[in-house]
């Protein structure tokens, strides 16, 4: 991955690693639905994260915008 969670606070770093951790587990079985929909939704659920940690300064909006779109991206790469 691109962005270490190490790298972040306990809120980033939670829910980056949830969405790696669901990256993996959908590309050891790409045909289950259930386990892109569950990757979707820790994307999902880290943009948010992203956004909160934005909003309250701790990451600069461009940081965001490269984030968010890096980790939205992963879900094109899938295709």
């Amino acid at each position: 991955m691109k962005f270490d969670p190490k790298n972040y606070d306990i809120y980033l770093r939670d829910d980056m690693q949830k969405v790696e951790d669901a990256y993996e587990e959908y590309k050891a079985d790409e045909n289950n639905e259930k386990k892109y929909f569950e990757l979707k939704q820790a994307i999902y659920n880290l943009s948010l994260s992203i956004k909160a940690q934005t909003v309250s300064g701790w990451i600069s909006p461009s940081d965001a915008e490269e984030m968010k779109e890096y980790f939205w991206d992963l879900l094109l790469w899938l295709i």
